[in-house]
């Protein structure tokens, strides 16, 4: 099928045809996705066999492991974070979203996503790696989409530490009965996995060791300073 109206061919010089399909006989490379997947690939791809171009709407590595502690300000968001262009300096990124994909022709289509007006562009490939990712699970609880946060990317993590901070300050408030502040200070984490568990453990130390010095007027949480069992 055609690429869709609008849509600007590549470079002739990116669009090299001959053996191998890239420059110098080497093997047109597309990855989507800048996760685990393509971080990898991107730091032992063989350049001198393969032509490698990265295209995400992301133009960063998330180290997932930490963005419980980054959730809550334990680390830095920036510490956790790897440019995809500084795992490998030499591969081309295009920040943009793929739209369609035509195993046919062996090409996609890109939808540019930095602000500007840019067109659709197609890029051609020999080898295709999708490593898009996973969506969040609602692991089969209902209202989980509707009503919770996730813990997923770096947006996520500000928006949790958002969240946790202005329950604070709203359960600070002088107006705030104590119904209000239960309601408020209650926490309910879905899903016991590594992130659901690194998260609790975060969470509890954030609000029992920092929030406290910036609330002491509120209650202490449930079980704090009680002996360990």
């Amino acid at each position: 099928a055609p690429p869709p109206a609008g849509t600007a061919a590549l470079a002739p010089e990116e669009r090299e045809e001959g053996a191998g399909g890239g420059g110098g006989g080497r093997r047109r490379v597309v990855v989507l996705g800048t996760g685990w997947a393509a971080h990898a690939l991107a730091k032992v791809v063989d350049l001198a066999a393969n032509d490698v171009c990265i295209v995400s709407p992301r133009n960063y590595f998330v180290f997932t492991p930490m963005l419980a502690a980054a959730s809550v300000g334990t680390v830095e968001y920036r510490s956790i974070l790897e440019h995809i262009r500084s795992a490998n300096p030499t591969l081309r990124f295009y920040k943009g979203a793929c739209e369609a994909i035509d195993v046919e022709r062996h090409e996609i289509t890109v939808r540019p996503v930095a602000e500007g007006t840019e067109a659709p562009f197609t890029l051609a490939y020999d080898v295709l790696v999708v490593a898009v990712g996973l969506r969040p699970s609602a692991v089969g609880v209902p209202g989980v989409y509707e009503h919770c946060l996730f813990l997923k990317g770096i947006e996520d993590a500000r928006a949790l530490r958002t969240r946790v901070t202005e329950c604070f300050e709203r359960a600070d408030l002088p107006t705030a009965s104590d119904a209000d502040r239960r309601r408020l200070l209650t926490f309910a984490v879905v899903g016991g996995g590594p992130t659901g568990c690194e998260f609790c453990g975060e969470l509890s130390d954030f609000v029992r060791n920092d929030l406290r010095k910036f609330y002491p007027r509120l209650p202490p949480p449930p079980g704090a300073g009680a002996p360990a069992p």
